[in-house]
Parts: structure tokens; sequence; C-alpha cells
């Protein structure tokens, strides 16, 4: 595993090769470690931890949860990466596990973002590497043993599975004109032309929180509250300039998550463009939220008094329309980025 020190080092090392074609660095070896050590992890977290353990003798694997963490519906993307890493630890070395091999202990997270204790952090007395699928620290220094891996999504997991299993890319890694039903959309395919682009920096997505654990209580991000600006319920002459005029006071604008922040910068817009004929630079809306899943904002009686006003609020778009956008931006969700979202948006 490839263990990263931070953004920059990962943009001068690794970028550097890639473009140069040479091989990246050898990773950093995994010092020893015991049982014990993986198992003094979960103390750092509240819950979608676990440790998976090899045992010989049955030759199959066993996965330890603590009993004091919360199971929550994350928990479900912790259970799919065992099960993924499982399969492919089996696929890629048949010869390690046999009735006579050595236990394997691994400690391994997953979620959206780290479920730990952020009064805790940072944390460097840590001496099992956690294996963490799905987002991590940018910062090393904030967790040095935790290594991140890919999220047990379609787009991530799932497709380093598909290629242990038959050796072939995932469908949701191939064009989308492909014979396989693929997932991505290439604007060679559609003879999308960069001078024929729409020139706007577009975006849509859910209405999700952002990071809120990870952030001191008194400066947790929230969507605004209708009743909060009260020009939403005046009429008249400028109500609209009095509306995005209230939401990017810096002391509401602050508040608010990217995504929402990305919302005002799109009104914003809006109304540096009313009464000419140019097209605003922002097109960063919500187009869905969570309710028992997810569900449209548009014309949602949540979102009514926003949709009404013209704020924030618009329909989804379908990748093969996004793509003719010159500009493709990523708004930090619960992750604090959307993995999915990102891998589209590379295409």
């Amino acid at each position: 595993f490839y263990v990263y020190h931070g953004e920059s080092d990962y943009d001068s090392a690794y970028t550097a090769a890639a473009v140069e074609g040479v091989a990246p660095p050898p990773p950093e070896p995994i010092q020893p470690y015991t049982l014990k050590d993986a198992l003094d992890e979960s103390k750092m977290f509240t819950c979608t931890f676990a440790v998976l353990i090899y045992n010989p003798e049955e030759d199959n694997f066993l996965t330890m949860y603590n009993k004091k963490h919360a199971w929550k519906s994350s928990t479900h993307k912790l259970m799919a990466s065992v099960q993924a890493l499982v399969d492919m630890l089996r696929l890629t070395f048949p010869d390690r596990f046999h009735k006579d091999a050595p236990e394997l202990a691994i400690a391994m997270g997953s979620g959206d973002y780290p479920h730990v204790l952020r009064t805790h952090l940072p944390y460097t007395t840590g001496k099992a590497p956690v294996l963490e699928f799905g987002s991590s620290f940018r910062e090393k220094k904030m967790y040095p043993n935790m290594i991140t891996m890919p999220m047990p999504a379609r787009e991530h997991l799932a497709c380093f599975l598909t290629f242990a299993q038959h050796g072939t890319i995932c469908n949701e890694l191939k064009p989308e004109k492909s014979t396989h039903h693929g997932k991505l959309t290439f604007g060679d395919e559609f003879g999308l032309k960069w001078d024929d682009l729409i020139p706007q920096v577009v975006w849509r997505g859910t209405d999700f929180k952002y990071l809120d654990t990870l952030r001191p209580h008194h400066s947790v991000l929230s969507a605004p509250k209708v009743n909060k600006y009260p020009s939403l319920k005046t009429e008249g002459e400028g109500k609209y300039a009095n509306i995005v005029a209230e939401l990017s006071d810096k002391n509401n604008y602050k508040q608010m998550p990217p995504r929402w922040k990305g919302a005002v910068l799109t009104a914003q817009a809006d109304l540096e463009v009313q009464g000419t004929d140019r097209l605003p630079w922002a097109n960063m809306k919500l187009s869905a939220y969570m309710n028992r899943g997810k569900k449209p904002t548009h014309k949602a009686e949540k979102y009514q008094v926003w949709e009404e006003n013209g704020i924030g609020i618009g329909r989804s778009i379908w990748r093969s329309d996004l793509a003719k956008y010159k500009y493709q931006i990523d708004l930090g969700g619960g992750g604090g980025t959307t993995w999915s979202g990102t891998i589209e948006k590379l295409a």
C-alpha cells in the first residue's frame, strides 16, 4: 500500500512520476504490529471500524466489531469493504491462506469520512495500519498510520474486485457509448469541442451535511433556514437582490456548507447579468435531498420557498448533458468530496 504524505508530496512525487512515465516512489514498509495494536485502534473510532482476522485453523476470516460502537447506516459500507477485501486477498494471494498459514489481523474503517474522535486528533501513537475505505485526512500528521483505500462504491472498490476476479475493467469506468454498457461520458464520443461548450461552472448534487462530526459544535456548517431571511417574505421590486444580499452577508455565508455556498454564488452570478444577454458564470444548484433515500428538490415542499424565489434549486442534469459545460466543480458533501461525482467529472 502506498503511504501518502500530504497533498504537496503526492503532487510532486506521484504526479511527476505519472507525467514522466517513470515508476512511482516505493511504498513505505509496514512496521510489525500485534493483534492488540490493531484492536487498540478502535479507541479512536465511534463507529464503522473493525478488525479483520484470518483464522488458519478454520481457513476463514472473522470480523470483530467493538460492542461499544454504534451500528449506523454507514456501517454497511464497512461490511461491504470487508467482503471485497477478503475476496481480493484470496484471489491475489491464494498461497497465503491455508490451514498451515500464520494468522493475520487488519484494522480497517470505512464511510464517507473517518468516524474518529475529533478531540483526540492529531493521533500519533497508533502502531497498526488502519485501512480506511473512503475519504481520509489530507494532512498525514492527523493520523499517520491511516492508509486511504478505495470507497466501497461501484466506481471504486467494486471495480478493483471486478479486475481481481476477471481481469477486466468494470462498466463504471468504460465509455458510455461502448458495447459494454459503459457509465462514463467522454466528449470525443459525442463530438464535443471545447469552443462549443457552455462557458459556465456547473454542479448538481445532494443537499447534505459536511463533515459535521469532525468540526467543533459551534462551527458545524448548516443549510440556511427560511425564517432567518426576512426578504423571502417581502414583495416588490428589488426582492431578489435583497435576498441575495442577505444570503451573501459574511455572517450568514460562512455558516453554510460548501454546496449551499455554491448556490449563493450562483444567485450572485444571476443577479450580475440581470437585464443583459450574458450567461451567468455559475450554475451550481441542489437537485436532491435525503428523505429515506434521495428525492428531487424540484417541487419538494421543503425547498418550495427557495425554488419560488429562484435560489439554489434545480433539476438534475444527466451526465451526457453535463459534459456540454466547460467547467466542472466538485463541492464537498458528507465526506468532503463526492467519490462517484469526481470520477464522472474526470471523464
